[in-house]
């Protein structure tokens, strides 16, 4: 969950799926603002008979104020596997919140 630096409101909640996905969502509806696909961002080639993305933590994010409102860096561990094993990738994805 972030809170807005200035108001101190909810303004995006963070969560990781099963499926590779990060998605930002309101924290007042649960609508989704955004997806990020772990998996189309690694470059790793997954096969259906990959084994099921492995997150190894939950999403830390920073938070710092900008010109047009906020920006939020969202970090998340995670194992990508493809038919020969796992790998480890960090991502940081970077979010502007107006």
């Amino acid at each position: 969950m972030a809170r807005c630096l200035a108001c101190g409101d909810r303004t995006c909640l963070y969560t990781l799926t099963d499926e590779g996905k990060l998605y930002c969502l309101s924290p007042g509806t649960g609508q989704p603002y955004w997806m990020f696909d772990a998996n189309k961002a690694s470059g790793v080639k997954r096969t259906d008979s990959s084994p099921p993305p492995q997150f190894f933590s939950s999403p830390f994010v920073v938070q710092t104020r900008t010109e047009k409102g906020e920006k939020h860096r969202i970090h998340f561990g995670c194992g990508l596997a493809d038919d020969f094993g796992y790998k480890a990738i960090m991502f940081c994805y970077e979010a502007e919140v107006k």
